[in-house]
């Protein structure tokens, strides 16, 4: 079982769900315990591993952009990791208005994508499943959809097949940036704040950061969280 698939069968999921039972059916002939409840326990372990090892992730980007934010001048983070499923939440908006404090985008290097199939996809597997119990295309695209977003969210790069080519446009984005900033108009409710940064010119592709996690109460100031706009 996928981290996905654990996700989307803990959130009700009854496509997921059937899958995975299926799967159990087709590799453990013979096992007489039942395949639902095993399936929903074993999803749920899953689920709360996923929810850890993304949380691991994160504290120790924090812990890197705490070491950032005393250095001067712009920064990188290449986070070299098979990616975590899509779950965007508050942590996960924090963490992106905190790159921005530190002007620090996150890479993501996924070494999952130098494979070229999943678990389930080798022929020790392939052979003994059945289409419908195979992985879906969906669920292979979103195994690392959440650690994909934080790049983009944070004006960060994603990648993947020729590492050397990729590693080279992260170094020369680090040569060549603008610094731009604005007063972010008030808002009633905290919550996250999108940017989008746009030029006339053809032919040209932006990449910048997509937003920022806006904390304040409506008694606050007119200031950004970081007592200053957002860049």
């Amino acid at each position: 079982m996928t981290d996905t698939e654990a996700i989307e069968i803990e959130r009700g999921d009854r496509l997921a769900f059937e899958r995975v039972v299926a799967r159990f059916h087709e590799l453990n002939v013979g096992l007489e315990r039942e395949m639902a409840s095993l399936v929903l326990q074993r999803a749920t372990e899953l689920a709360v591993d996923a929810r850890n090892r993304r949380g691991d992730t994160f504290a120790a980007i924090r812990h890197g952009f705490d070491w950032l934010a005393r250095q001067p001048g712009r920064h990188s983070v290449l986070l070299v990791s098979a990616g975590f499923a899509s779950a965007s939440d508050p942590a996960f908006d924090r963490l992106v208005t905190e790159s921005l404090r530190v002007n620090a985008p996150i890479h993501f290097l996924d070494v999952a994508a130098l494979s070229a199939f999943n678990s389930f996809e080798t022929i020790e597997y392939r052979q003994a499943l059945s289409k419908d119990a195979r992985v879906s295309l969906h669920e292979a695209m979103d195994a690392a959809a959440g650690t994909e977003l934080l790049a983009s969210n944070t004006g960060g790069l994603r990648v993947s097949g020729d590492l050397k080519q990729g590693l080279t446009r992260i170094l020369d984005t680090t040569k060549t940036y603008y610094v731009l900033g604005y007063e972010p108009p008030q808002k009633k409710k905290p919550g996250f704040r999108k940017i989008k940064v746009a030029v006339k010119a053809k032919g040209l592709k932006v990449l910048a950061r997509r937003g920022y996690f806006d904390d304040r109460r409506p008694d606050q100031s007119g200031a950004s969280p970081s007592g200053r706009p957002p860049r």
